[in-house]
């Protein structure tokens, strides 16, 4: 499964190249003369430079008997016998002509343009294939070429359509940014398994011709095109709002929000869909073994972005409101939401025969055993980073090395000792284990507030702000994939004494940066549900435990009824996002009950 996602994905790279490369170079009088002469150039001699090499190889250790005629076929990039991409080349040497000759045409509709970019060309191509059987090299470059430059045209087309945009996005600029991107959104969703769709389309001599159209890569184009806001980069209103006025937290209320939001969706598909063994219904996992292992890591990023963001929104308020008796109420609140969801864990485990004792709840509800609230131990962490920080912060006058070693290495020492000097499984074990999992990022958190690192980010990345915010991410996620953490051994101790520093603390502000400024950008028809489930992020996460912890035999049955991981995910999330908004209701009731409470007895006194 894994695999056959993979190829796909990597089949629509070429495509989307074409795509993206053919917008660029279509300008108000197209690439002109030169630039296409350099474009041409370029192509081929990288072509060259792959080839040669290539072609010396096959001759020196006899592979292949390629005479003279083919190796000036394959020059020219009319065969695949030494490069098998090499037809690549050749049809976008072929699109920069075209797209130099229809740019000089003026005047064009938007139908004008969609024929003359894609259906003229495509319909030449089929054409010229249909009548020339006898001749196959001219076939088989007419086959290849009919899916390329049709992805080129229409890059082309979409450019030529701007002025037609804009003009729709300067009257509705927030309906028409939505309409785009979930249009874009949805099309690559349903168009991306179909591939190339065969259209007959044509009678030529009694035959039915079809016209081979890439619905998956132009879908997937346009749904590129729409991330990265190339329509009217700088001009769109969605674009340009601006997050953090001068004296605010760096991102807005609702971007943070919606950031949480991404974070708890990364949290349920990791938590779905990377761990088989957490699976005890009959049938089959609704993901495979492949899935998990590549994805377990990158999902997992999840929860150094909430921790992150404790460090860094706690370290952005004023000197004089970071106290103690702030942290204290934190926990206070933290605390009283777990309980209303504890007590939901555990009246479903107790329908599941499990019972238990007041001792072990009040361990669960401070996330210092994990049974029931099978995801509890943040509970444990948050707690402590709370007492921390007040005491950590303190400390005037630090730069970025005093920093890293107060709020990151210093905490990572002390837990390291407490681990290795505490039997496995014991309470204080637990507890520096938890620190360890998320001291890091919260360090890194506070540290990013401190030094405004975010706001010297934004101003490097001026140009091309979303997609270096894509490939940041993308960049960051990946990394995780294959280096998570940094293990120092220390010399003359055992492997219990190992320094394990996550490497979260680079990964977390980078992900965190690149998706806040993305959401920034974003329509807010995409950010309510986000920042909805944003403000829940909390409660739906410890309830999401019922699926896997004690109660899983009641519950997970529930979870996985859809069969397919999109559908389970998504009834995952609405499942957690009802019991989560309950909890809310619940609670606010009880506050405001007790404030009434409160009220008459200050009356009668």
């Amino acid at each position: 499964m894994i695999t056959t996602i993979l190829t796909g994905a990597l089949e629509l790279c070429a495509p989307v190249f074409l795509f993206l490369s053919a917008w660029r170079m279509t300008r108000e009088n197209g690439p002109g003369l030169r630039g296409a002469a350099a474009r041409i150039a370029a192509a081929f001699g990288l072509y060259w430079a792959i080839f040669l090499p290539r072609l010396i190889y096959l001759r020196a250790t006899g592979q292949s008997d390629i005479g003279r005629m083919t190796i000036l076929r394959e020059a020219l990039t009319l065969g695949h016998s030494v490069v098998p991409f090499a037809g690549l080349f050749g049809c976008y040497a072929a699109g920069v002509l075209l797209l130099l000759a229809l740019s000089r045409v003026r005047g064009l509709g938007k139908w004008g343009s969609v024929f003359l970019y894609m259906v003229a060309p495509v319909t030449a191509a089929v054409v010229l294939r249909f009548y020339a059987p006898e001749l196959p090299m001219v076939q088989r470059a007419m086959e290849n070429l009919i899916p390329h430059i049709a992805m080129m045209g229409a890059g082309g087309a979409v450019r030529r359509l701007r002025g037609q945009m804009d003009a729709r996005l300067a009257r509705h600029p927030e309906r028409t940014q939505r309409a785009l991107t979930w249009s874009a959104l949805l099309a690559c969703i349903a168009g991306t398994p179909l591939g190339t769709v065969e259209v007959g389309a044509l009678q030529l001599v009694g035959n039915r011709v079809s016209f081979p159209v890439p619905v998956g890569a132009l879908c997937a184009s346009l749904a590129v095109l729409a991330a990265l806001r190339l329509v009217r980069p700088g001009e769109t209103a969605p674009a340009e709002r601006e997050a953090a006025p001068a004296g605010r937290p760096f991102f807005s209320r609702e971007t943070t929000d919606a950031l949480k939001g991404v974070a708890v969706v990364m949290m349920f598909a990791h938590h779905f869909f990377t761990f088989p063994e957490w699976f005890i219904c009959e049938g089959s996992y609704p993901a495979s073994q492949d899935f998990a292992e590549l994805m377990r890591l990158p999902l997992a990023m999840c929860v150094p972005v909430f921790a992150f963001l404790t460090g860094f929104f706690y370290a952005r308020r004023p000197r004089e409101k970071r106290t103690m008796a702030y942290s204290l109420g934190k926990i206070g609140e933290l605390l009283a939401g777990h309980a209303l969801a504890l007590l939901v864990l555990l009246a479903l485990s107790r329908l599941c025969g499990v019972r238990t004792g007041a001792g072990d709840a009040l361990l669960e509800l401070v996330g210092l055993r994990s049974e029931v609230s099978l995801f509890n131990w943040y509970i444990c962490f948050y707690i402590l980073a709370m007492l921390m920080l007040p005491v950590l912060l303190r400390v005037p006058g630090l730069g970025p090395a005093g920093m890293f070693v107060l709020t990151i290495l210093l905490p990572v020492l002390l837990a390291t000792a407490v681990r290795a000097l505490t039997p496995g499984g014991s309470l204080p074990s637990v507890a520096a284990q938890a620190v360890l999992d998320g001291v890091c990022p919260l360090g890194a958190g506070v540290m990013a507030a401190r030094f405004a690192s975010f706001g010297r980010m934004r101003k490097r990345m001026t140009a091309r702000r979303a997609l270096g915010c894509l490939l940041l991410c993308a960049g960051a996620l990946l990394a995780r994939r294959f280096a998570p953490r940094l293990i120092l051994s220390l010399p003359g101790l055992g492997e219990s004494w190992q320094l394990r520093v996550s490497m979260d603390m680079l990964y977390a502000p980078a992900c965190v940066f690149a998706l806040g400024n993305l959401l920034d950008a974003a329509p807010r028809a995409l950010l309510r549900p986000l920042a909805a489930m944003g403000r829940q992020s909390l409660s739906m996460w410890l309830l999401s435990a019922a699926f896997f912890g004690a109660s899983a035999p009641l519950c997970q049955r529930l979870l996985y009824a859809p069969v397919y991981p999109v559908f389970v995910l998504l009834w995952g999330l609405e499942l957690c996002y009802v019991g989560a908004c309950a909890l809310s209701a619940v609670r606010a009731a009880i506050a405001k009950i007790a404030a009434r409470a409160l009220q008459i007895d200050e009356n009668r006194v």
